[in-house]
């Protein structure tokens, strides 16, 4: 029930509300997948409930390796969504998803990238781990999954050169098919790495010129930033955000 709410994006107070409570009552027995399923619907709903999110991560957190990596990615997903920090679940999580990152999905890899990058939680062994599996798929990420990948990077401090390298060949390729802000995304992921890869802002600079009224403010600066920041001069599109 909970799901199907989340999937249509309405949010019903009481029926949430009676979900948790229900849920909190069963935890102990409830599956893996039902666990993931409602932490994911909350955070889609943006629905707070820290009681049943805590009992989540208590219950889960000795049962972690019984979870499919997606259902360990809609963990993540979640927790990080509701701004939820448990440090030992976030180890043990973490420490799970390193034993089986090569099963993971292309999104649930950049799911659990990007969770613990938003909450900059900096695990060396999983960043590590990321890479290997990561290249020989990149070409089959979509275009979100590579901006959100590349924030992640930056995020995290991570300078893997080969992922980065990987992550820009196909972004430039994929560059049309961004949405405004992956492309402001992945423009202030690189300058903030400092890596001068011309080409890719040089890419993200056209695609950005003719969609700069798409662009809220804090994206155009982002964007003029780290133009700036990589000495990349490209004026038709400093123009046109100067005008905007």
């Amino acid at each position: 029930m909970a799901w199907a709410y989340a999937k249509l994006r309405v949010k019903h107070g009481p029926l949430m509300h009676s979900i948790s409570s229900g849920a909190i009552a069963k935890i102990a027995e409830m599956p893996p997948q039902s666990m993931a399923m409602i932490a994911w619907a909350c955070a889609k709903l943006s629905y707070v409930h820290e009681t049943l999110i805590s009992s989540i991560a208590s219950a889960s957190s000795a049962t972690l390796s019984d979870f499919s990596c997606q259902d360990l990615s809609n963990l993540a997903w979640a927790f990080s969504s509701l701004f939820y920090v448990d440090e030992p679940f976030r180890q043990a999580l973490s420490a799970q998803a390193l034993t089986r990152i090569g099963e993971f999905s292309v999104q649930a890899m950049v799911n659990i990238a990007w969770a613990f990058a938003t909450q900059v939680f900096v695990d060396m062994p999983f960043l590590d781990s990321i890479s290997a599996p990561s290249m020989p798929r990149i070409s089959a990420f979509a275009a979100a999954a590579l901006a959100n990948m590349a924030w992640s990077c930056a995020r995290l401090a991570c300078t893997d050169m080969p992922l980065l390298n990987a992550l820009s060949a196909a972004a430039i390729n994929k560059c049309c098919q961004f949405d405004v802000e992956a492309l402001a995304n992945t423009s202030w992921a690189f300058a903030s790495l400092i890596v001068f890869d011309v080409p890719l802002l040089h890419a993200i600079a056209a695609a950005s010129r003719a969609r700069c009224e798409e662009f809220c403010v804090p994206d155009l600066i982002n964007l003029a930033w780290s133009l700036a920041r990589l000495l990349v001069e490209h004026t038709p599109v400093l123009h046109v955000i100067s005008g905007a």
